[in-house]
C-alpha cells in the first residue's frame, strides 16, 4: 500500500470511531481534517525535500557547465589569437615579396 492508502484507510478508522462512539467531541469535519492535514504534511515535506535535491542537482550541474565554458572559451581565444598571429606575419611576408618585386622591375 502506499502513503495515501494508509491515508485513507487512517482517516475512515478514525471517522467511524468518531462516528459511532458518542461520547467522543471530534466531530467529522474535525476527523477529516486531521487525516487530511496528514496527508498534506507528507505531501509537502516530499515536495520540498524534491525540490532541494532537484535544485542541488542543477546547481552542480551549472557549475559544471560553467568549468567547461571557460576552458572551451579560453582554447577558442587562444586559437583565435594564433590564427591572427599567424594572418598578420603571412600578410607582412606578402607585403615585403611585392615590394622586392617592385624593387627588382
Amino acid at each position: 500500500m502506499t502513503t495515501s492508502c494508509f491515508g485513507a484507510v487512517f482517516m475512515l478508522q478514525v471517522l467511524r470511531c468518531a462516528l459511532h462512539e458518542p461520547g467522543n467531541a471530534m466531530q467529522a469535519w474535525q476527523t477529516i481534517l486531521i487525516a487530511l492535514g496528514g496527508n498534506a504534511a507528507v505531501l509537502a515535506a516530499r515536495a520540498y525535500l524534491a525540490k532541494l535535491f532537484i535544485g542541488h542537482k542543477l546547481s552542480r550541474d551549472v557549475s559544471s557547465f560553467q568549468a567547461e565554458l571557460k576552458a572551451t572559451s579560453a582554447a577558442a581565444i587562444e586559437r583565435l589569437k594564433s590564427d591572427l598571429q599567424h594572418w598578420k606575419d603571412w600578410e607582412l611576408q606578402d607585403h615585403t615579396r611585392e615590394d622586392k618585386n617592385k624593387a627588382w622591375n
